[in-house]
């Protein structure tokens, strides 16, 4: 097969629109979470157009193989949730900005988890 041939059956099944793959899928408050995991963001170019593709999605796939999808009003379309070794932001679709959520290195022990998941979900 060529590379143009393998080009049109893309086309093909996904209506010509660009495929991409978030790297991790979380469930939330109920909700699905597009998480993209960075070893430092700073280092990174153009995160926010990376994390801009995650958002308002036509379809997102779980499991390929199963051909397992989710439902579309069970994920949040308008947020990506970014964990690097420093900590975890949050970027937003509306505005295009990523927020820092929460310094790693505040983190003491596993009983402020909760914590944390809260505050993830209030910025949701």
């Amino acid at each position: 097969m060529t590379v143009t041939e393998a080009r049109k059956i893309v086309e093909e099944l996904d209506d010509g629109k660009p495929v991409t793959f978030v790297d991790n899928v979380i469930r939330i408050n109920k909700k699905l979470l597009p998480v993209e995991i960075k070893l430092n963001r700073e280092l990174e170019s153009n995160l926010e157009g990376q994390c801009r593709q995650y958002c308002k999605l036509d379809r997102l796939v779980l499991d390929k193989k199963k051909g397992r999808e989710a439902r579309l009003s069970d994920v949040i379309d308008n947020k990506v949730l970014i964990v690097d070794t420093y900590g975890i932001y949050i970027y937003e679709y509306s505005s295009n900005t990523i927020k820092t959520l929460y310094d790693l290195d505040d983190l003491r022990t596993k009983d402020e988890l909760p914590q944390l998941r809260d505050l993830i979900i209030a910025n949701l």
